[in-house]
């Protein structure tokens, strides 16, 4: 159920995008808060690189579900959900980095 979850958290951010700088609601990172400029840009990014990673763990999930045994598809799914949250953030930090610099 992460991927469908990753998919509707996606969604909102991008029908209802963070409009100022907060600390409870958005992508927050100290690169992202330093302005609202950054602050857009990454709200935007993540959102859709969000997307795509539930997409891919809709996929990774329901597979591993069809042809794996439960402990083994509990694994693959977790793997590809660190995996993805972790390139989520260094994809939106390169981003932000290469956008506006350090």
């Amino acid at each position: 159920m992460v991927g469908p979850l990753f998919l509707v958290i996606a969604i909102l951010f991008k029908q209802y995008p963070p409009k100022n700088i907060n600390g409870l609601y958005g992508y927050r990172t100290g690169s992202s808060m330093k302005s609202q400029e950054r602050w857009d840009a990454a709200n935007h990014y993540s959102a859709d690189l969000m997307f795509r990673l539930g997409l891919i763990l809709l996929l990774v999930q329901a597979g591993s579900v069809w042809f794996l045994k439960t402990e083994t598809s509990l694994l693959v799914a977790s793997f590809f959900l660190v995996a993805g949250l972790i390139g989520l953030v260094v994809m939106t930090e390169v981003y932000l980095r290469k956008k506006f610099g350090p």
